[in-house]
């Protein structure tokens, strides 16, 4: 790491389906990021910044993001890696767990060394067109969550599993904005743009993208989940520090539909 001054580790391995939870979500998580703090502080860099997850805040051990609370920085998911190992969790909560892990392990290598400036980045679901993707065999999970509402098949609009969201242009601007602010180190930043369902996302693809409609599961009969349910999430930090202002679902979610229609053209 010579001639660098900071360091951005971002995301870890996302995933639902897996055979070992250990070697393939837990492990990669928690003993990568050390890795990557363990490396810079060898190298005498002292800024750094990660990729967390709202699924670091949501305190997941008492059922789920709770509609009477705002969540907040002071917020933490609690389950252990017991737990995540036990077999009886989801696959997503068994995701959450492992990016609880890898941030707590960054904060208490960073008071371990109190020269280490760290601030962590959680954000909500990220949507958002992808960059990477070479076919649409290859999409994310959450890129494939929106690909799957509008590539044909789906009778039924499903329910939202995380119904909060925020683009990746600003997860990704987050990221450099609380590298040049020093008023963010050793601080959680909460990234989200708002609430949204899935029924939403559909209503928007038919109005703004009708040429897509037949593709889309039907809307007749089905009711939108409703948004008194929803938990509050506080991202004051992110709003105020880093003056974030928020791409909103309409844009999100037609940007990346563009892009994954780009990539079924090439097949």
């Amino acid at each position: 790491m010579q001639g660098i001054s900071a360091v951005i580790h971002v995301a870890s391995p996302f995933t639902t389906s897996f055979e070992d939870a250990q070697k393939e979500l837990l492990d990669p998580a928690v003993k990568g990021t050390q890795n990557v703090l363990h490396s810079a502080h060898a190298s005498g860099i002292k800024r750094i910044i990660i990729t967390s997850s709202i699924a670091s805040v949501f305190d997941l051990s008492k059922g789920g993001p709770r509609a009477d609370h705002l969540y907040t920085p002071n917020d933490w998911n609690s389950l252990t890696a017991e737990v995540a190992l036990s077999g009886k969790l989801p696959p997503g909560v068994v995701y959450a767990v492992s990016k609880a892990l890898a941030e707590k392990s960054a904060w208490n290598f960073a008071s371990a060394h109190p020269e280490i400036q760290l601030t962590a980045i959680n954000p909500t679901m990220i949507y958002g067109p992808p960059v990477q993707s070479a076919s649409t065999g290859s999409l994310n999970e959450s890129t494939a969550a929106l690909y799957d509402l509008f590539r044909g098949g789906m009778a039924n609009v499903p329910q939202t599993p995380v119904p909060f969201f925020v683009d990746v242009r600003d997860a990704a601007m987050a990221h450099v904005l609380a590298l040049q602010n020093n008023t963010v180190i050793g601080k959680r930043i909460i990234l989200n743009a708002g609430t949204y369902t899935f029924y939403e996302v559909v209503e928007i693809i038919r109005r703004e993208r009708p040429g897509l409609s037949s593709r889309l599961p039907s809307l007749e009969g089905a009711v939108d989940e409703p948004r008194l349910t929803f938990a509050r999430i506080d991202t004051s930090i992110a709003v105020k520090d880093l003056n974030m202002k928020f791409i909103p679902l309409k844009k999100s979610v037609l940007d990346t539909i563009d892009v994954v229609l780009k990539l079924e053209s090439k097949l």
